[in-house]
């Protein structure tokens, strides 16, 4: 007995050794990808765009996809889409993309959209400006620009910004994307516009400013980024979510305008949608953790964030559906649907639905205190229908060769 403790404790200071010397690095954010044309390739902003990486937060991506573009010049002819070329022929790689070679202004925050991962029923992809604010407007998601300066809306990174120029008696005949609003200055990222070095022509992406006060600008649109049912009260959102073993994790925030002192219930069902013979409920999550980045855009307390892991007797590749649960009515609202292969992960000792150093440890301080009852299927490592220092080697080598 003495023997196989000193050799379990060799084990151990070896183990914890190279965990000390490892860094074990988070996946990067995946980066964007992009089918464009040969002519756009060749440019430097086909390499600016695919350096961008998408975060999974949509007015961050928005943002960060049309500021890549800064510096794009229109070209002559369909030849001339690099945006290398001083042209004024209205021709783009965003053109190209709409298979509409005209003024581009709106169809640049539609190809940043569509680029960003952002669908049509948040964005609506649109050339003619007047349609576009239409839609907004039909949504109830167009301040106007005196609401604006009266503090009734806040305008964030994300939102769509419309103008009205005096060249013609449309509504609205450009439009841009909001970057940040401070102190009654909106800033912006706007294509077909003009710059320093474009002054007359008007065809590049560029950067710009403007005092909330200026008559120019006409509405400040905020597309509904947040999933939720259409008219809903709920806002909210997923940030993270997956398979552990057993269960899945979810991390989010969610709220109710009407209540935003509500700290709302959040059940996550297995096998099927709520009410389901097959679902499988579990009710136990509740949004009331501190999330301070989402009350820093709306306002609403910081306490409505949720971070769990929810389990399930049910096995393999199985349909999840999350709801927010409406406290005026008690209705549940549709936050996210996915596929999630549940079931045991070997290794996966300690069950935080990853297999890592962490793991080695909790196999380790298993077998060295005699602890019984393990599910082989996570901690028999070695296949050998045994649970020892063998396995324990197992899984710490295979997390080194990975």
């Amino acid at each position: 007995m003495k023997t196989n403790t000193s050799k379990a404790r060799r084990l151990l200071t070896a183990v914890l050794a190279v965990i000390l010397v490892s860094a074990i690095v988070s996946p990067a954010s995946s980066a964007l990808t992009y089918s464009g044309s040969s002519s756009y390739k060749s440019g430097p902003y086909y390499k600016k765009l695919c350096a961008v990486e998408l975060t999974g937060d949509p007015r961050t991506d928005l943002v960060n996809v049309a500021r890549s573009q800064v510096g794009y010049f229109e070209g002559n002819d369909s030849s001339q889409l690099s945006g290398t070329v001083n042209g004024k022929n209205n021709y783009t790689e965003y053109g190209r993309w709409y298979e509409m070679q005209d003024m581009w202004c709106a169809i640049f925050v539609s190809w940043c959209a569509y680029v960003a991962g952002i669908p049509t029923s948040v964005i609506p992809k649109h050339a003619y400006t007047p349609s576009g604010l239409s839609w907004f407007q039909s949504r109830n998601q167009a301040y106007s620009r005196e609401s604006v300066e009266a503090g009734e809306y806040t305008p964030q990174p994300g939102d769509i910004i419309y103008y009205k120029s005096p060249r013609n008696s449309n509504p609205t005949n450009h439009v841009g994307i909001v970057t940040g609003y401070s102190a009654g200055t909106i800033y912006t990222i706007e294509g077909n516009t003009s710059s320093e070095t474009v002054s007359t022509n008007g065809g590049t992406v560029a950067e710009k400013s403007y005092q909330i006060s200026n008559t120019y600008i006409v509405y400040v649109c905020r597309p509904n980024y947040e999933t939720g049912a259409d008219g809903s009260d709920i806002v909210a959102w997923i940030d993270d979510y997956g398979a552990v073993s057993g269960g899945v994790k979810i991390r989010g925030w969610c709220f109710d305008r009407n209540h935003p002192d509500v700290s709302l219930q959040v059940h996550v069902y297995f096998g099927g949608a709520a009410g389901s013979a097959s679902a499988e409920g579990d009710p136990n999550t509740v949004a009331n953790t501190s999330r301070p980045d989402v009350d820093n855009v709306y306002h609403t307390g910081k306490n409505h964030g949720y971070d769990s892991t929810v389990y399930t007797t049910k096995k393999g590749s199985i349909p999840v559906y999350v709801y927010a649960v409406n406290p005026n009515n008690g209705e549940s609202v549709l936050i996210k649907s996915f596929t999630a292969d549940v079931g045991p992960k070997p290794g996966d000792v300690n069950k935080d639905g990853k297999v890592n150093n962490k793991d080695v440890v909790a196999l380790f301080r298993y077998v060295s205190e005699g602890q019984t009852g393990g599910d082989p299927l996570i901690y028999d490592l070695n296949g050998d229908g045994k649970i020892n220092n063998k396995d324990v080697l197992t899984l710490f080598r295979t997390i080194s060769a990975a």
